[in-house]
């Protein structure tokens, strides 16, 4: 579990540090300030040797594509991974493990003479007399874990695609990130409540569940015959229901809960956690992240732009034996965009700021 992390020179960030992080923590902050840069820092400080995570960045952003000239990749791919776009500067995550040590990746931008050109000449996606004049750009990404030697990533990205060496390997922790763009009931939900029918894990997700839908009695994986199995719910009809037909915030607190429970003693990420749930059963929601999250020794990090998600939070972790949960808002210091300050409340300060309706957002 991390107990603290430090950011130089990466997205919206030109040097950022938090500590005292918790089981569960929250970020808050204005649009644009970083919360999802913070969480994609994260993301990379957990999967590194996951080599693809740089180039998945861009798709969880929400980027369909990369297919652009060869001469435009480094500032399509690499350049928005560094603050101001300085990608001749290097970006330093670091993050501090309780009882482990510290985990650092360092990403570069690298240029070598001469390019790889595809003899195909018709898979350039847009030919242009610059491709090639200033050599071939690729990112390296040095990971260095507790215990472990460091290892060193090339990532090059060409017309036929990513070339990294050495190959991916598994990642130092289970890392699911859940972003604010999330669609319903995924293959990767049914693959992850699969996997847990297929184990007899004793974890049975309706009791949560049914803080939306007190009808919920069951769910289950059912394949109709196409490529793919789809998850089904009985809610006392004469037959199943898809999930995704018995409501949204039903399938998206199914996807949270799925990915903890997969995610034993790792790390889930929740961009805008408040999404798709009634201010009414926030509380509730909250609490059954907690207990979930407790009971798989999984770290939560998420962001959220509601004060009523941050007032239910505090209600429900207020209501629980321990207090584990870290509130931390970002914001520009002095009104500067430039350079980004964190303040953290404990529990007494995020109580007195909600008693005295301060924006804490």
């Amino acid at each position: 579990m991390f107990t603290a992390i430090e950011v130089e020179n990466f997205r919206n960030f030109e040097a950022l540090r938090m500590e005292g992080f918790q089981r569960v923590n929250l970020f808050a902050g204005r649009n644009s300030v970083g919360k999802t840069a913070l969480l994609e820092a994260l993301f990379l400080l957990c999967g590194a040797e996951n080599a693809e995570i740089p180039v998945r960045l861009n798709g969880l952003r929400g980027a369909q594509s990369t297919e652009a000239p060869l001469h435009l990749l480094r500032t399509i791919l690499w350049d928005p991974l560094f603050h101001d776009l300085a990608g001749d500067k290097p970006a330093t995550l670091s993050a501090v493990e309780k009882g482990d040590g510290q985990h650092i990746v360092e990403l570069r931008v690298r240029t070598r003479s001469g390019v790889v050109v595809p003899l195909d000449t018709s898979t350039l996606a847009a030919p242009d007399v610059r491709s090639g004049l200033d050599g071939e750009h690729y990112l390296e990404m040095s990971v260095k874990r507790p215990n472990v030697h460091t290892v060193t990533f090339e990532i090059a990205a060409s017309a036929s695609g990513l070339q990294i060496k050495p190959p991916p390997s598994a990642p130092a922790f289970l890392t699911v990130f859940l972003t604010g763009r999330r669609r319903l009931t995924t293959q990767e939900d049914v693959q992850r409540f699969g996997r847990m029918e297929v184990l007899k894990a004793p974890y049975d997700p309706v009791p949560a569940l049914q803080i939306l839908e007190p009808r919920l009695k069951l769910l289950k994986t059912i394949s109709t015959g196409g490529a793919a199995s789809m998850l089904y719910a009985d809610v006392g009809l004469e037959r199943l229901l898809p999930l995704y037909l018995v409501g949204d915030g039903v399938g998206l607190l199914a996807s949270i809960l799925f990915a903890i429970a997969d995610s034993p003693h790792g790390t889930v990420l929740i961009d805008e956690v408040e999404s798709g749930f009634h201010y009414s059963v926030v509380e509730k929601v909250w609490s059954a992240i907690a207990a979930t999250a407790d009971r798989f020794d999984v770290q939560i990090f998420a962001t959220t732009h509601s004060f009523e998600c941050i007032r239910a939070a505090h209600a429900a972790f207020g209501a629980r034996p321990s207090y584990d949960l870290g509130f931390y808002r970002l914001d520009w210091s002095n009104g500067s965009s430039k350079k980004i300050e964190v303040v953290s409340y404990d529990r007494e300060a995020l109580d007195a700021s909600i008693k005295a309706d301060l924006e804490v957002r």
